[in-house]
């Protein structure tokens, strides 16, 4: 919806960096607590959280701002793939430049 687009493109640099930043050692990955504290501060959502997997709950932090939304809905869910594939196409594009330029073999 033009809404999801909207969202996406206006969502907020700093308070993805924010987010990361203080939360990323949260996570119980130390690979994924950078991406997942961004996407949650950009799109004003919490993500992670206690959950079950294979049966076992976990007692996860939550990760994003601390007026985040807890809920997400198909919006939220594609405001965050349309942040995911722009983020995607902006490192192509910076290593082709880097590329171009020598910089990177």
């Amino acid at each position: 919806s033009a809404f999801t687009l909207v969202r996406a493109m206006i969502c907020d640099p700093s308070a993805a960096w924010r987010v990361a930043s203080q939360q990323a050692s949260k996570h119980r990955s130390p690979n994924a607590g950078w991406p997942e504290g961004a996407m949650a501060g950009a799109l004003n959502v919490m993500l992670s959280g206690p959950r079950t997997y294979n049966g076992q709950q976990t007692s996860d932090a939550y990760m994003g701002p601390r007026m985040g939304s807890y809920r997400l809905g198909g919006d939220q869910i594609r405001a965050g793939l349309i942040l995911y594939r722009w983020a995607g196409a902006w490192i192509v594009v910076v290593l082709l430049a880097l590329g171009m330029l020598g910089v990177i073999g």
